[in-house]
């Protein structure tokens, strides 16, 4: 497992890397980082928007996963000094629940790019804290494209 202490962008700087905004931030550390794959740390508060009954809920996992592709792909682009795409879910495909998160734990989540077509990524995903597994899926992503004026 990736140590939530060593990281390559902090939390005051990872809304430089992703188009979302407090209070719908689900990542709030880079770890790892290649061209194939990202991994993500996030703190969960007892006060995040998507805690319910002392557990990150499903939906949260799977924002926090889908962020996580976000902050690889702004990573990737501001290291090129290109600006960011947006991304949008095309699909979630084979998507496993396996343990909600416990306020308080780190959620540690990985993705790899197992498909890329310029503007077209399938993307796998995984997610765990303290090496319990959380979720797994797959993710099929559209970025935006830019164009030259």
């Amino acid at each position: 497992m990736t140590n939530y202490k060593d990281f390559l962008i902090d939390t005051e700087e990872v809304t430089q890397f992703i188009p979302h905004r407090n209070p719908f931030v689900m990542v709030d550390k880079l770890l790892d980082h290649s061209s194939e794959h990202v991994v993500s740390g996030f703190q969960i508060y007892p006060n995040n928007i998507l805690v319910t009954d002392g557990f990150f809920q499903e939906s949260g996992i799977i924002e926090n996963i889908a962020q996580t592709v976000a902050l690889h792909s702004g990573y990737e682009a501001i290291s090129k000094n290109l600006p960011p795409k947006v991304g949008f879910i095309a699909a979630i495909k084979d998507f496993k629940l396996f343990n909600l998160v416990p306020v308080g734990q780190v959620l540690i989540t990985t993705t790899t790019v197992t498909y890329n077509m310029g503007d077209m990524l399938i993307i796998s995903g995984k997610s765990e804290y303290l090496g319990v597994p959380v979720a797994s899926c797959e993710l099929r992503l559209f970025l935006e494209k830019t164009t030259n004026i």
